[in-house]
């Protein structure tokens, strides 16, 4: 077995591994990334990179690495993300861990980072024995927090409104990059890893199917309080 970057033309085997092998603990998450595994790939970072175990043409295992500026402390750092990793139980018996983790330290030395992250879901026992293990060739992962994921109904039709105390939410409106992406950074910056945006984000696939009017704007007279948006991402990612 072979470790390799995947390009494009591996995208038929990355999409069928990932609809094949949903990811366990409390609840069981299906990650699925058709038609294009490489556009859900490129809104998670600048530059992104797919470790692939190959053998005879055929995908065993691979891993994501994604690098993009990112808050800590209110400073922006270079950080990377660790995602996606998945393995066939061929490649298991075929030490597939340690010689991928080998590739991404060439990787990361030649292309260095401030640190990784990699996020975990709850119960997922296997990934977090493994991954904490500090075994030879691993990197050293360390704890930090839970990440809590809301279910919000989308269904509804928003309206702009005013509601108590003169809040007025209001959808943003063409023109308003500028406004968006500050307002962006400057909540953002109070969260650790939260990414840095710019206003030559949009139209990219940085942000694929994001627009300036799925963004809602929160103010009060001319104090800006909040920003959100609705992000559909079921044309390139679907769970």
């Amino acid at each position: 077995m072979n470790f390799v970057l995947a390009d494009i033309s591996y995208n038929a085997q990355l999409c069928d591994f990932v609809r094949s092998q949903p990811i366990k603990g409390h609840i069981c998450m299906s990650y699925e990334r058709d038609p294009n595994f490489f556009a859900g790939l490129k809104i998670q970072g600048v530059d992104n990179q797919v470790i692939a175990g190959v053998e005879n043409n055929k995908l065993l295992c691979f891993g994501c690495r994604s690098v993009r500026h990112l808050y800590i402390n209110g400073k922006k750092q270079r950080f990377g993300y660790l995602s996606s990793l998945r393995s066939s139980d061929e490649a298991n018996q075929k030490l597939s861990l340690y010689r991928g983790f080998k590739m991404l330290k060439e990787l990361h030395q030649n292309d260095q980072v401030n640190g990784y992250i990699t996020t975990i879901i709850d119960k997922n026992s296997k990934a977090l024995q493994i991954l904490t293990s500090a075994r030879a060739n691993l990197p050293f992962y360390r704890s930090l927090s839970t990440c809590h994921t809301y279910a919000i109904p989308a269904k509804r039709k928003i309206k702009s409104k005013t509601v108590k105390h003169a809040i007025k939410v209001r959808r943003a409106k063409t023109g308003e990059e500028n406004l968006i992406v500050s307002l962006l950074n400057k909540f953002g910056k109070e969260y650790h890893f939260f990414p840095v945006f710019s206003e030559d984000d949009f139209g990219t696939n940085r942000l694929n199917g994001l627009h300036v009017t799925d963004f809602l704007i929160a103010e009060k007279g001319k104090v800006f309080l909040g920003i959100a948006a609705m992000w559909s991402q079921n044309h390139f990612k679907q769970n």
